[in-house]
Formats: structure tokens, sequence, C-alpha cells
């Protein structure tokens, strides 16, 4: 795939990489290290933005099947360091995350979380109006919130914190009860 006569992502390159973190786990890794060199080589591309923005969201796409299988962790991290290091559009990074917020659901672990919650909290990917409006990414926030309040809790006392409160989430995911 990574000869320099490889013109397009075929959807049938797609489609056996798929199955490959499907149905060989021990694979995720050299499928993770040959995703990341396609999205290096896409970018490295001279063609319009649109074509490379388009190829990277297929290679994205990929990353996020690989971290629906397990992978989770250098996948999370590997997208944000792209991010932070200006490699990948922050559409992209959106979509990412929105995308990876409709396939999880909880219990988080406590990696997972401190390794997502950077991503999903910072305002240049998603902003006040995507964090309210979309139902995943507040619903994770507050669970995020809720769970390391309870953690925080003095020994011997319960939370305060009912099921039938009404809450704002703020920015860096504190929570202030109304």
């Amino acid at each position: 795939m990574l000869h320099d006569d490889f013109g397009e992502l075929e959807p049938t390159h797609m489609a056996l990489l798929d199955e490959i973190v499907t149905k060989h786990p021990s694979l995720h890794t050299k499928v993770f290290e040959l995703l990341s060199r396609l999205y290096d080589r896409q970018a490295n591309q001279m063609r319009l933005t649109e074509v490379i923005i388009g190829r990277q969201r297929c290679i994205v796409d990929r990353f996020i099947q690989l971290l629906a299988f397990g992978f989770a962790l250098p996948v999370i991290e590997k997208i944000y360091r792209m991010f932070r290091e200006g490699q990948i559009d922050v559409s992209l990074v959106r979509y990412f995350v929105l995308e990876v917020l409709n396939i999880i659901e909880p219990p988080y672990s406590y990696e997972f979380v401190e390794t997502f919650s950077p991503i999903v909290l910072d305002r240049e990917i998603l902003d006040v109006a995507t964090t309210t409006k979309t139902p995943a990414v507040s619903d994770f926030i507050r669970h995020v919130s809720m769970t390391s309040m309870e953690k925080e809790q003095p020994p011997g006392r319960s939370s305060a914190i009912d099921s039938d409160s009404e809450y704002e989430v703020l920015d860096c995911g504190r929570v202030d009860f109304s």
C-alpha cells in the first residue's frame, strides 16, 4: 500500500484492513503503524485540500475501527498528538471525537478517561455549542464529571449528586449544580 506507484486508497484496501482489525487482534499494532504511515503520506501529496482531507478521513475511519476493537489508547494518543502538532485538520479531530462518542458507553476505564477527556474538553476541537447540542458529548462529560466527583467524596459520605439534579457542564468538566 505504501509503494511509490500506489495511487488511490481503494475501498477494497480499507475493507481488508477492517477485516484484519476485526479478526486478528495480534495485528493491531501493524495496522496502526500502516495507518499512521498512510495518513502521513496523504498529507504530503500535492492535491486539492478537499481530496487530501477526504483521504485522511478514510484513514481516520480505520483508526476508529481499530479503537472499536480494543486498540483505543494508542489511537487516541496519536490523533491528539497529530492535532497538537498541526498534522491533522480540526474538522477531522472533531469527526473522530463525535464518532468515538457514538460507539462507546460507560463504564470507561481510568486510562481511557485520562486520555480521551483532554480532546473532548479542548474548546478548539469542540466548542460550547457543539458540546451542549450533541447528546453524546454532554453525556460523556456529565458521566466523567460525576464519576470524578464521586471519587473525591470523603470516606463515609454519600454523593450529593442526585440523578434528577439540574446542572450545567462548565469548561474543563467542572459541574455547577443549580
